[in-house]
């Protein structure tokens, strides 16, 4: 039993993972051969990174505290009241080569 269920999890993860062994090999142009910029769409699972390396989430964070703390201090809108705030973090993202 367990020999049937281990070939039916390595045919499942080899047909999603485009592992099988008869795949074809990949056409001239196709992704694997074009160069890859800084500030690319990552490749599935990858996350995309900066022209700083780094992830948009650890990106900026001088900026980010300053945007999250006016936020969620803010008395009204927190996205007018802070718009100078989110402003400078998203040019700051830019800067780094994220599309904000």
């Amino acid at each position: 039993m367990t020999g049937i269920l281990m070939d039916t999890y390595t045919t499942i993860r080899s047909g999603l993972m485009g592992l099988s062994s008869g795949s074809p090999e990949p056409a001239a142009g196709s992704p694997k051969d074009v160069a890859v910029s800084a500030v690319a769409p990552a490749a599935a699972g990858e996350p995309q990174r900066g022209l700083s390396g780094k992830k948009i989430c650890c990106a900026c964070p001088d900026t980010r505290k300053a945007r999250d703390a006016c936020t969620v201090t803010a008395v009204g809108d927190p996205e007018s009241v802070c718009r100078q705030v989110i402003e400078a973090h998203n040019a700051c993202l830019r800067a780094d080569g994220f599309q904000v």
